[in-house]
């Protein structure tokens, strides 16, 4: 956790220099090296690496909270943090709880853990992808409809 909390400033500047929407792509594709990595270790010096390697993936998702926080409406930012903090919290003790009982019916592969959560990683990914463009568009279509009022207020300002 405190390396984590000593990531934090260096990814917020990431996160302000290349925007949440790449630095997502970026946690993706951590994952699933990491994922490649978590398939195929098989000793203490590989776990060292994926632990390590995980460590500094996971403060990546903070790009993920940013777009969805830059996309609301500052007086709904704080409903937006609280709601995602609740359902990150409960998702987390629903994929425990499957990732285990999963593993359990497998005849205790723990590798089927690591499936599961490449496979939601990826669900999770298509969503934010969806976002993005949703929000794209959504910029996009103001900045075209906006310019043709602009226009039309200066040149009535223009001639009074």
């Amino acid at each position: 956790m405190l390396f984590r909390s000593a990531l934090a400033y260096p990814i917020g500047w990431i996160i302000d220099r290349w925007g949440g929407f790449r630095v997502v792509v970026l946690m993706f594709l951590g994952q699933v090296a990491c994922f490649i990595l978590a398939m195929n270790v098989h000793d203490k010096m590989g776990l060292m690496i994926l632990g390590v390697a995980t460590t500094i993936i996971a403060p990546l998702y903070q790009g993920a909270d940013m777009m969805i926080y830059k996309a609301a409406h500052p007086k709904d930012v704080g409903s937006y943090t609280s709601s995602n903090s609740a359902i990150r919290n409960a998702f987390r003790a629903m994929q425990a709880l499957v990732s285990g009982w999963v593993i359990y019916w497998a005849g205790s592969d723990y590798r089927m853990g690591f499936i599961i959560g490449i496979v939601v990683s990826a669900a999770g990914m298509a969503m934010f992808i969806i976002h993005h463009q949703i929000m794209r568009r959504e910029r996009a279509g103001t900045r075209e409809s906006a310019a043709p009022e602009s226009d039309a207020a200066t040149v009535l300002n223009a001639n009074p």
